[in-house]
């Protein structure tokens, strides 16, 4: 529903009155998507917490984003945009130039694609949002000067039309980014770059923790006309702690875009979960908040609008349609009567508390190694080799035979702690010429001569002890001796750390909340390698089963979230 605020355009009730009956036609709908939507509704400003147009009514667009660019630019096309403004309703469409990833950092041409988006939307008389897609990169600082480049030249070739809104940092998620410390100091410069081409255009700026932390930029707002907060939400993840953090935000009178959300949970994949974005959706019509559905790809995952094999030149039947598009679809076409929304409150009420926040969303998620430490590896679940061969062990399976000098086995393995740890191979030989080093990064961390064993399946074990940083890196078991076999190697903690820690407080600041599944999505996912404190490890390891995994991490989410009581 619509989600109107009185202010200087509203001067008596009749007015009000009024433009709530005719307020549908500022809401896309399959009708009135098929004619001109800019050129009706013009320049959009913003009025208090209220995106209008430019008569300063109030306004609602819904819209879809593109994937990559980088990944899936085949699907944004003529065809494909005017299927989904004209089928859809679609009234403002997101081009997400990703920077890191493949993106426009280290290949600028994708750049084309979205010159080639914002064209395309003109033509078909919708918005259009420039995003600069910052994800991998949390900082946006790390491409500050790049950034400003890249919209001088957007603002600069697009300015003068009022579809274009850029969203200047997709979602700040560093270590220790903030909005106060580093996301409002680079919208500061960024902002400016922007209006010397496009005085009035609409800015998006992103929040920290994945454009969550709306209630800081509430807050400590930015000094500029036409500014809006984003937020992102997964409707398999998030639900009324973040949905309060927007009540919160535009009690203080602060104007916000979902410029993201998905019906999987944040991974972008996992669901759907309809019944749940129906209640987002419901939520976001009811306070006149914009949206924009991520993505139109064929992807196989849950927040994908298409099926794999999809046309990409649009003209999709149900068949074609992901059960994500075919509800997009639905709450995108759906119209309503917009309701009169009481004004911001004059005191704020207390920030809502932390929701869950995602594992970082819409890029490929990394595969976490099959192989990790502590625990046991054996010696044929290599992921690559040079030399040797496979045969059949007396004690099970297979083992590693047939060495010779100079051969190799390669394993990309997940070390869940730093520290010591005693390491044990299990290995046979008929010969006194064994003898194989472990190494890491070409760095030899221990030295094993095969003593002879009598029998090629005469199995002994040998122990020694190595030292490893935590996180995913590749060892290697290479050949310095010959004709030994080898079934297992197996990883065991020495130094493990002892102390004072609470189960799920991982960051060790006395709560256990969304920090601190922060901190095990990062550790997870490898963008830190270490947590703050020595017993971090202990806490994070929910379940107790020495790794540090998406099992720890769903009971953590579920603590949260109120389903379980206790860790």
């Amino acid at each position: 529903m619509f989600f109107f605020k009185r202010s200087k355009f509203f001067k008596s009730l009749f007015l009000i009155v009024f433009l709530s009956v005719v307020a549908s036609v500022f809401t896309a709908t399959p009708g009135s998507a098929s004619s001109d939507f800019v050129a009706t509704h013009g320049q959009l400003q913003v009025i208090g917490n209220q995106l209008c147009n430019q008569y300063g009514q109030p306004i609602q667009l819904r819209g879809m984003s593109s994937h990559g660019l980088q990944w899936y630019p085949q699907f944004v096309n003529y065809n494909s945009l005017k299927t989904l403004k004209e089928d859809w309703g679609m009234t403002v469409f997101r081009a997400a130039m990703y920077t890191d990833s493949k993106g426009y950092i280290h290949n600028p041409s994708v750049k084309n694609k979205v010159i080639e988006a914002v064209e395309i939307c003109i033509d078909l008389g919708i918005y259009v949002i420039i995003d600069w897609h910052i994800l991998e990169d949390g900082d946006p600082n790390i491409y500050k000067n790049q950034a400003k480049d890249f919209f001088n030249e957007m603002s600069s070739r697009f300015g003068q039309y009022p579809n274009v809104i850029y969203e200047i940092c997709n979602e700040p998620n560093g270590w220790g980014v903030s909005w106060n410390g580093q996301i409002k100091p680079y919208a500061e410069e960024i902002i400016p770059v922007i209006r010397a081409n496009d005085p009035d255009g609409i800015v998006l700026v992103g929040t920290s923790m994945w454009s969550q932390d709306i209630h800081h930029a509430a807050d400590n707002p930015l000094n500029f006309d036409n500014i809006m907060y984003t937020l992102h939400f997964y409707s398999g993840t998030h639900g009324h702690d973040l949905r309060s953090r927007i009540d919160y935000a535009m009690n203080k009178n602060a104007a916000i875009f979902v410029s993201e959300w998905g019906t999987s949970d944040a991974t972008g994949d996992g669901g759907p979960f309809i019944p749940q974005a129906q209640e987002w959706i419901n939520y976001l019509n009811e306070r006149n908040i914009s949206w924009v559905n991520w993505s139109l790809c064929d992807k196989a995952e849950a927040s994908a609008a298409l099926n794999p094999g999809a046309n990409p030149n649009g003209g999709w039947n149900d068949s074609e349609l992901s059960q994500s598009g075919r509800f997009v679809k639905s709450v995108m076409r759906q119209n309503y009567n917009p309701p009169i929304p009481p004004s911001p409150t004059t005191t704020p009420t207390t920030p809502p508390t932390s929701p869950t926040p995602p594992i970082p969303t819409d890029s490929p998620i990394p595969q976490l190694p099959k192989s990790r430490i502590p625990g046991v590896i054996e010696a044929e679940n290599y992921d690559s080799m040079s030399g040797i061969e496979l045969e059949p062990c007396t004690e099970g399976g297979q083992n590693v035979g047939y060495i010779d000098v100079g051969d190799w086995l390669s394993y990309v393995v997940l070390i869940q702690r730093s520290g010591t740890y005693k390491v044990e191979f299990r290995v046979a030989s008929e010969s006194d010429s064994g003898k194989f080093s472990l190494r890491s990064d070409n760095n030899v961390l221990t030295t094993v001569t095969v003593p002879n064993t009598g029998g090629w399946q005469n199995w002994t074990t040998i122990s020694s002890e190595v030292y490893l940083d935590a996180g995913i890196q590749t060892i290697r078991l290479y050949a310095d001796g010959e004709l030994f076999n080898i079934n297992w190697m197996s990883f065991e903690l020495k130094d493990s750390p002892t102390g004072n820690y609470t189960l799920g407080d991982i960051n060790n600041d006395g709560y256990i909340d969304s920090s601190d599944y922060t901190l095990m999505s990062r550790y997870i996912l490898e963008i830190v390698k270490t947590f703050p404190f020595p017993e971090g490890e202990l806490a994070a390891d929910i379940n107790g089963d020495g790794i540090i995994d998406s099992a720890d991490a769903i009971l953590l989410s579920r603590y949260l979230l109120g389903v379980i009581s206790t860790l």
